[in-house]
């Protein structure tokens, strides 16, 4: 059942922002990831320390980044399939109203089966929005952990 593209416009817009956000939290953390390596590096090099003393001193704050690069791809998928999940809710009452148009009487099928991907939708869009919080925060965690790790040396 195709839906008018003005319905959707909107929608599509807010998720795309927030995909975006999520895209950007992603890119952060992975440029933090590879700033601590390159870190660990540079202080091998200029310490007489072992490798893998500077690695260890650095794992928890890798750590926290790396859950938060994981967060950020989890909603970027959580996000698009509660949209999959929209959509088909729409779908579904669109179809249910164009078979009975003057009638209080519709396609009962339809409509439990769109409730069904509204709560699934719902679920999912409160997973994604938790997801983007635990990103956010483990991202700035991560770096707070790695300039003191980082004062250490």
């Amino acid at each position: 059942m195709p839906l008018a593209k003005d319905t959707l416009d909107q929608d599509w817009k807010l998720a795309d922002g927030y995909i975006a956000y999520s895209a950007e939290l992603l890119r952060l953390s992975l440029l933090a990831i590879t700033g601590i390596a390159t870190l660990c590096i540079k202080l091998h090099d200029a310490h007489e320390k072992t490798f893998a003393g500077i690695v260890y001193s650095f794992i928890l704050p890798l750590t926290v980044l790396l859950l938060s690069a994981g967060c950020a791809l989890a909603h970027r998928f959580v996000a698009i399939d509660s949209m999959a999940f929209h959509l088909e809710s729409l779908r579904l009452d669109a179809r249910s109203l164009l078979e009975y148009p003057d009638s209080t009487c519709q396609n009962l099928a339809d409509l439990t089966k769109s409730k069904s991907e509204a709560k699934g939708r719902d679920w999912r869009f409160c997973l994604a929005e938790r997801l983007l919080w635990i990103s956010a925060i483990t991202l700035l965690l991560g770096l707070v952990l790695s300039a003191r790790s980082l004062a250490k040396w």
